[in-house]
């Protein structure tokens, strides 16, 4: 009888240790010394996945999927109403909500972790619109001993500091910016698209670009001749063409943003040029990556749930694998949405 549960009861202890468990952030909105000129606050919640949060090492170095248990849009908007007072005209800041995502790995020098945290605040005005305070889109790393739990208090820390700026700045800081309906807010991208040509074009002129604000203004910083060799579609070869000379110049990545020849835009990265596509009016492009890179996480689990995300994201192996990126339309950089294999 022993001998026919033994087998059983290791099965399950190694299902129990390679399963990732879940691991609760914990916030708290009591920021010492924040007193918040607001009395109301909204919250437009646009994270990607608002179940996963984020990986850290737990027992055994697996990954424990990061998760809130509650309202974290709620729990958010507490920060901004610290101590107001009832006696102050009534006020609105409204809160956008892009990224929050943490994760813990180990590297050649030690482990570290880091925190992404993307957000937008608006302050209601005299007149009742809104203008932006400031907007957050940053990475915030932690080294040292006992990373986990410097990382998971990197949150609260940040947040707090986000509130007392917010709490701290004068209308004068704001009072030139755009101003905006309430309604407005809740379709932002849409509306600032709309100022943008990369998002209005139909063809994006040729040429090199250099960076991602040159792209968005469909300017070149090379006007140029591009030939796209894509016999091999993994492995795509572009060329700078100088028809003077009747000749070609093969185009590395580095100090690349993006080109185009006129018919089709490519991306550069370090895996090579890729060719971008634009769905919906957002654009988009596939090329391998593994969860080891900086800019890879935070919406991973979108596509496939808690339980698919730790295989999605190629946790166990750091395998590359082939993930549809989307580009932000403010900043340039690149989000994983979903895997193709």
């Amino acid at each position: 009888m022993k001998k026919v549960f033994l087998p059983f009861i290791i099965i399950l202890i190694s299902l129990h240790f390679s399963i990732a468990q879940d691991h609760l952030l914990e916030l708290n909105p009591a920021c010492p010394g924040v007193q918040s000129p607001f009395t109301k606050v909204l919250v437009l919640d646009k994270l990607a996945n608002k179940e996963l949060l984020g990986f850290v090492k737990g027992s055994f170095d697996k990954r424990e999927q990061i998760r809130y248990e509650g309202s974290l849009a709620d729990t958010l908007g507490k920060y901004f109403i610290l101590n107001s007072s009832p006696a102050i005209k009534p006020r609105t800041i409204v809160l956008i909500i892009n990224e929050l995502f943490l994760s813990e790995m180990k590297g050649d020098f030690g482990e570290s972790g880091s925190l992404k945290l993307a957000l937008r605040l608006f302050a209601e005005k005299e007149n009742g619109n809104f203008s932006e305070l400031f907007s957050i889109d940053s990475v915030y790393t932690v080294r040292g001993m006992d990373v986990t739990k410097k990382l998971l208090r990197s949150v609260n820390e940040q947040l707090c500091q986000i509130s007392n700026r917010a709490a701290t700045l004068q209308p004068s800081h704001y009072e030139n910016n755009t101003e905006f309906e309430l309604s407005d807010l809740y379709t932002l991208e849409n509306l600032e698209k709309l100022s943008i040509p990369l998002y209005t074009t139909n063809h994006t002129a040729k040429g090199i670009y250099n960076t991602f604000k040159d792209l968005k203004i469909n300017t070149p910083n090379d006007t140029c001749e591009i030939f796209v060799d894509t016999t091999n579609i993994n492995k795509i070869k572009v060329y700078k063409v100088y028809k003077v000379k009747n000749r070609k110049f093969r185009l590395e990545t580095e100090g690349i943003y993006a080109i185009s020849n006129g018919d089709k835009l490519y991306k550069a990265t370090a895996y090579g040029f890729y060719e971008v596509k634009k769905e919906s009016n957002d654009f988009f492009y596939f090329r391998p990556a593994t969860i080891s890179e900086s800019n890879l996480g935070a919406n991973i689990g979108a596509t496939f749930g808690l339980v698919g995300a730790l295989l999605a994201s190629g946790l166990q192996d750091n395998k590359a694998k082939f993930y549809k990126f989307k580009i932000n339309y403010r900043r340039g950089n690149s989000t994983p949405i979903t895997i193709l294999q």
